[in-house]
């Protein structure tokens, strides 16, 4: 236990000085994410409301956690949830058990997440680890298409929701 709590206190005060010197913890992280979206294209909420109005056909993959989504998701019929944290698990799983459950070559799918870096993250295994060819991030996630204006569904109270401005 002694142990445990130097090495927390020796963490947290790495991660304070670091800090305190100006130096960014996130910064490895945002390195990755921006490496992670020369893979992607990326589309805007406009853009994706025009797709959506004319009916095109392309797939949403939600990768937020599932109480997110209940809270709030884009309203379309072809959304699928699949979890960052469990996200090459479960697709490996699909492909396997099945590998024409999505069009890899041809389909089209579009990465929603809260702000758009899960879905880069996300994206890039899609194309480097999956084959997928026709991948977007929605730009600025979830809370970019509210911003935009766009309704999402509140599936825990089953109603249509429209950010407040």
């Amino acid at each position: 236990m002694k142990k445990l709590s130097l090495a927390l206190f020796a963490s947290i005060a790495l991660a304070s000085a670091s800090f305190a010197a100006g130096l960014n913890p996130w910064a490895p992280v945002k390195a990755e994410v921006k490496a992670a979206y020369k893979y992607v294209k990326t589309i805007t909420p406009a853009q994706l409301k025009k797709w959506i109005d004319e009916d095109k056909d392309f797939t949403i993959f939600d990768v937020r956690e599932p109480d997110e989504v209940t809270a709030m998701q884009i309203d379309w019929p072809d959304t699928d949830v699949l979890p960052r944290g469990k996200f090459e698990f479960i697709m490996a799983g699909k492909l396997h058990t099945n590998p024409n459950t999505y069009d890899r070559k041809n389909g089209v799918f579009v990465i929603v997440c809260k702000a758009g870096s899960r879905s880069a993250l996300v994206g890039e295994k899609m194309v480097k680890l999956f084959g997928f060819k026709n991948v977007y991030v929605l730009k600025g996630g979830i809370l970019g298409w509210l911003n935009a204006g766009y309704t999402v569904l509140d599936n825990a109270y089953h109603k249509k929701l429209k950010l407040a401005k």
